[in-house]
């Protein structure tokens, strides 16, 4: 009795002394460096000292996990793999050692090594030892993100967030991932969440500024836009996105600027370049500076023949060019005439009745016309510009007083340039319609422009 009791002592103080041999190794390894040393010289010391340790005994898993971490952080993803491998081959006869954290960082280096295959299977193993492990959620995601099979990597990230609600880079792949299949706004809540976490990470300031871009929220999407105008890799598509806002608010001369740059910025990638050079010969034919437009698809055509419709665009801003050419330097009686034949062509279908041509302006004429409708006769004013210059609110001023004075329910404007933010603004909260350079040239497409300069 008394031997196996001493026996049975001996092996419980062995027990604790390897359990404390273990505990002291791994504390030793983990100490905080000392603040004063370099983070060169903490490198050059844990090299040392893991290297001294491998030499006494070549399988010391804490000398072998001390320098896959260091690869990990300096970014060689293979060299730590294969260290990572070889402890998950120590792994069936070592005990201390954890066969599902291994899998789990093999797995990661993997992701960033793009063995995707390997990654798979070692990410796999270690949830099927932890099923519910935070970590192990977030590998799957980004794994996942990086086959592209979007909507599995959203299943596992939401599981990793239900794990850790505030955690930033599993916010920033669930939202990426949800912006690559445009749901854009759910990507924004994610987006946000994971650049208040990392304010300086440029991806997810983008990718945050496209998916509030996409829902219209076109003065947040612009803001941060214009903070990662600088930035080497993303700078040339927010000069892109910029400018398509200014675009869009006919805000031409701040979406000249901002495609220019975008044109010009270091780095920017063949795709990126020409679709900015495909906006802005668009906005020179908008404002009516057609030489420009044409050089540039020009250039467009000389990269890439094929590049989206170029070759018609091409066509069309010649076809468009001669036609508004001739609207305004035609005669003045051959310019009333087309005038009256637009005219009768705006309400094709019915019976307009013109009643006054007044061309006492030289910068336009007014027709004042009566239109037949079922609804009954409306009389109308349609003033137009014989100029390419911006149309300003003051001419849009004088034609609602002049349609007040003839009792006109309703006016149009046309012109071969185009109208300023004022103008647009007045034109909106009274009964003016406005026809630019663009809807001009359509409607000079139906009339035979060829007989009425001849004749």
């Amino acid at each position: 009795m008394q031997v196996v009791l001493v026996i049975t002592i001996a092996v419980l103080a062995l027990t604790a002394l390897i359990s404390a041999y273990w505990v002291l190794r791994r504390n030793n390894e983990r100490k905080t460096p000392s603040k004063t040393e370099s983070p060169a010289k903490r490198r050059n010391s844990l090299i040392k000292e893991a290297n001294r340790r491998l030499k006494a005994d070549p399988k010391d898993p804490m000398a072998l996990e001390s320098l896959a971490e260091l690869h990990y952080r300096e970014g060689n993803f293979t060299k730590a793999m294969r260290i990572y491998q070889t402890l998950l081959d120590y792994a069936g006869t070592d005990p201390n050692l954890n066969e599902a954290e291994l899998n789990l960082r093999y797995g990661l280096c993997a992701i960033h090594g793009n063995f995707l295959s390997e990654a798979q299977d070692a990410l796999t193993a270690a949830r099927a030892k932890n099923p519910n492990h935070f970590e192990i959620s977030v590998g799957l995601g980004k794994l996942e993100f990086a086959k592209k099979e979007y909507a599995y990597a959203i299943k596992h990230l939401q599981q990793a967030l239900r794990l850790h609600p505030k955690h930033g880079e599993s916010a920033k792949y669930l939202g990426l991932a949800l912006f690559q299949l445009k749901k854009y706004a759910e990507s924004i809540k994610y987006l946000k969440l994971a650049s208040d976490t990392s304010p300086q990470d440029a991806e997810t300031l983008y990718t945050l500024a496209r998916s509030l871009y996409e829902v219209s929220n076109y003065p947040a999407a612009l803001s941060i836009f214009n903070r990662l105008k600088p930035n080497t890799k993303w700078g040339p598509s927010s000069y892109l996105h910029s400018g398509l806002i200014h675009e869009r608010s006919r805000n031409w001369s701040a979406a000249i600027s901002d495609y220019k740059a975008g044109i010009n910025h270091e780095n920017a990638l063949l795709e990126i370049i020409l679709e900015t050079k495909y906006r802005l010969a668009e906005v020179f034919n908008q404002t009516h500076q057609f030489s420009h437009a044409l050089a540039l698809l020009n250039e467009i055509s000389e990269a890439a023949p094929e590049y989206r419709d170029v070759s018609n665009r091409m066509k069309l801003y010649l076809e468009t060019n001669n036609k508004l050419q001739i609207y305004l330097t035609a005669p003045p009686d051959k310019f009333v005439n087309l005038c009256r034949k637009l005219t009768r062509a705006v309400y094709n279908g019915a019976k307009v009745t013109i009643s006054g041509v007044d061309t006492s302006q030289s910068r336009y004429i007014d027709i004042l016309a009566t239109v037949r409708t079922a609804q009954g006769n409306n009389p109308v004013i349609f003033r137009y510009m014989r100029t390419s210059k911006q149309v300003e609110a003051s001419w849009l001023q004088s034609l609602y007083v002049l349609s007040q004075d003839s009792r006109a329910g309703r006016s149009l404007c046309f012109t071969p340039g185009t109208y300023s933010e004022e103008a647009m603004h007045f034109a909106e909260i009274h009964p003016i319609k406005l026809i630019d350079r663009q809807k001009l040239a359509k409607y000079l497409e139906v009339i035979n422009l060829k007989r009425i300069i001849s004749h």
